[in-house]
This record gives C-alpha cells, structure tokens and sequence, in this order.
C-alpha cells in the first residue's frame, strides 16, 4: 500500500501544473517534473544530474545561491524568480518558493526542493502595462505640444495665405507664387494632421456617432503614412461610392483600421508590399471594410488563436499580442463581424461587417 501511495504521489507530482524540482545541497539537479521540463524545453533526463547552475540565467546566478543557503541554513526562501534558459536560447521565468529537504533517517539537510509557477507571461503582462502607462504619459505632454504647434502655425497658414493673394494681385513671378502655395499646402498638411491626432487621442466615452465608413478609412490611412513608408508598401483604395451611414465610435473604429493596416505592412515585403482596403454595402443591411496584403501570410494552426490576448506570431519586441483582441472587441461592440482569409506565402484578408444603422440606447 505504501509503494502504491508513493507510486500515486510522484505521478501527481509529475503532472502537477506548478513548476518542481529537487537538488542536492551541491545544486546537482536529482528530480524535475514534467512541467518544468516543458517550459525550458529539454527533457527531465537531459536536466538530471546536471549543476542547476547551468540552466540558470547567469545574471541570476547569485539570487539562487543566496536562497541556497538560505534553506541549508534551515530557513525558507518565499519568491524566488529564477530566469531558466531554453533550448533556444529564450529565458522563460519561473517564481518559486524553496525549501530545505530532509534526509528522515537523520533530519541532515541534503538538499531543497523548489514549488513555483511560469511567472513569463505575468513579467510580459507587467511590461506592457509600463509601456501602457508611458504611451499615456508620452500622450498627455504630445496633446501639449500640439496645442503649441496649432497656435503659430495657424498664424504662418494665414499670413502665408494674405501674401499669397497680395502677390497674384501684384503679378509677382510665378516661382514665387508656387513657393507659397507650397508654404500653405504644406501648413495645411500639419494642421490637419495635428487636429485629427487630438481628436483620435480624445478618451473615447464609446459614444455612438453617424459615421461614413469611406472617412473613417481615409482619416485612418493618413495617420499610417509613415508606417506604410517605412515598410515601402502601396496602399491602395477602393473604395464604394454613395456607402449609407452607420453608427459607431469614430476612435475606435479608426483603432481597428490602423491596427489592421499597421499588420499589413508588418507582414508584407519591400518593394512589393502592396496593401488594398475595399469599403462595399452588403445586402443584408451590413457594410464591409476589408484590408488584404500580399505578406507572408498566417499558418492555417495560427489562424484559430489569433485574437488571443498576448498571441503573436512576430519577433520579440516587435509585438504584443494585443492588437488583433482589441480589434476584436471593438468589432463585437459595434454588434459587427470579423472574418480572416490567409494562405502562407501568399497573403491575408481580413473582412470586418458592421451594420449600417443601429440605433443607440433611447433613441426613438
């Protein structure tokens, strides 16, 4: 009965969802369980026996010493983060509270035996809620600055205007004149952009507006310039003419645009990065917005996950994971749908429909 208990015990050990192991007072791995064998990605043959030393981040090195000989000491360890290093050279983080093991025929300490949790996706959850706060912080001193932009420029757009006009009436040559027509084009450009950006970066109460789907999609292009220049990729339009109006938060359907566009040029390859976003009316009461690359694509195993909260497929610091779950929810709050269409190598569609009216709460 009793081997059967111990047989019982170690196979829950075994398939316990925390983290385990047990090592030597010498820090010779003697026991890891499945799931820490998992989350550094070797088997529990290829860690037994070895100095733990060796999987460690080496920058960790003292804080596992320290709780070492803190536990042959007779005291606990609580909180131990412990960076372990993978096949692949990622670390993967693991919180563990160590604890002194005991030989029962002697009560000598022999080694410590370590009960943790995959602390990885929290410190990563940590991370973006600072870049989170920073973005709102760098937001607050950006709505600042644009009030301080707005001012003169408004001045240098009027000016730049009254001399223009005073030099057609004077027929001043025409390189002068072309020089202040682009003087005021280009005063124009930063007017409107400055405006829109502290329209998109108003706090959003989700109130419902009529809306034109075709400028919503405009206004949402123009904040992603830069992204589609840097990616050397061609945006394309086409965009039906005459669409009804609908209902929806300006913000935050502008949110899922430039987050779908952002993706696209993520996704596609210079020079032939070619992104086209279609506005069209279905029958059925619904409108359609959809934006399509030539990318590389998603993996048909990727395609079910991917408005999973911190999923990404992307580089490490290239991506959250966040975007497309908050496209997602915004798509939802609109009473509205979205559907993926991608094929590795070749490209991806993405299809949001929303409704062409709806009514908001105590409207007659």
């Amino acid at each position: 009965m009793e081997r059967f208990l111990d047989r019982r015990l170690a196979q829950a050990i075994d398939h316990a969802n925390a983290l385990v192991f047990v090592a030597s007072s010498r820090r010779v791995v003697e026991y890891v369980n499945r799931a820490l064998a998992e989350l550094v990605g070797r088997s529990a043959a290829e860690l037994t026996g070895t100095d733990l030393l060796r999987w460690i981040s080496e920058g960790e090195h003292a804080e596992l010493e320290r709780a070492f000989a803190k536990c042959l000491g007779g005291e606990l360890a609580y909180g131990v983060e412990l960076a372990f290093v993978t096949r692949d050279g990622r670390a993967v983080r693991g919180l563990f509270n160590v604890s002194a093991l005991s030989d029962p025929s002697s009560d000598e300490i022999t080694g410590v035996v370590a009960i943790g949790t995959d602390a990885t996706a929290l410190r990563i959850l940590e991370h973006q809620v600072i870049q989170a706060e920073k973005l709102a912080t760098l937001g607050q001193l950006a709505a600042g600055v644009v009030h301080e932009i707005n001012n003169p420029l408004t001045s240098i757009t009027v000016y730049a205007d009254y001399l223009l006009k005073k030099l057609r009436r004077e027929g001043a040559a025409a390189a002068d004149v072309t020089m202040l027509e682009k003087i005021i084009e280009g005063s124009g450009r930063i007017l409107k952009c400055v405006r829109d950006l502290v329209n998109y970066a108003k706090p959003s109460h989700g109130q419902l507006d009529v809306l034109s789907l075709n400028e919503v999609v405009e206004q949402s292009a123009s904040f992603c310039e830069h992204i589609l220049e840097r990616a050397a990729a061609q945006l394309e339009k086409e965009l039906a003419v005459e669409l009804p109006p609908l209902y929806g938060v300006q913000d935050q359907l502008q949110q899922v645009l430039i987050n779908l566009i952002t993706n696209a040029c993520h996704a596609v390859v210079a020079p032939e990065g070619r992104i086209v976003i279609r506005t069209r009316e279905l029958g059925d009461g619904r409108q359609v917005v959809e934006v399509e690359d030539n990318g590389r694509g998603i993996e048909e195993a990727n395609l079910e996950r991917i408005f999973e909260p911190f999923f990404t497929t992307k580089e490490p610091g290239q991506g959250t994971g966040l975007g497309l779950s908050i496209v997602k929810k915004i798509v939802d709050s609109h009473e509205g749908s979205i559907m993926v269409i991608s094929q590795v190598g070749k490209g991806t569609r993405i299809e949001i429909a929303l409704p062409t009216r709806r009514r908001p709460a105590g409207e007659e």
